[in-house]
């Protein structure tokens, strides 16, 4: 629902199977703001959405399954037997740049010359 600036609850839907992206886009047409010249006519209510996924181990493994069981395929990689298998860690940015700022600098304070 939405609370309209003139105190109005809005029940807004979207279309069956649709799916809401972090960041879409969409609008209710004749609930935004008033035309100009025309108050009695109103534009389009824009609303940005803004998708809250959960957090690590916030899903219980038997709803995973569940969630597997509704959402794409995941996708088949062919695997090279000689291959190195890594796992993803997390990337703090902030940590990254200030360690390529630090091997800039020499022991001295000083910028490197490259050498």
């Amino acid at each position: 629902t939405i609370k309209t600036l003139d105190d109005r609850i809005l029940v807004v839907s979207s279309l069956p199977g649709e799916i809401i992206k972090p960041n879409d886009i969409k609008c209710v047409l004749n609930e935004g703001m008033p035309m100009y010249k025309n108050p009695f006519e109103k534009g389009r209510l824009i609303i940005n959405f803004n998708v809250k996924f959960p957090q690590n181990g916030e899903i219980e493994l038997r709803r995973i399954a569940e969630l597997e069981k509704v959402l794409p395929p995941k996708t088949k990689v062919d695997t090279p037997v000689d291959a190195e298998e890594h796992t993803l860690i997390d990337l703090d940015p902030a940590y990254e740049r200030n360690k390529r700022n630090e091997e800039y600098m020499d022991e001295d304070g000083e910028a490197s010359q490259g050498r």
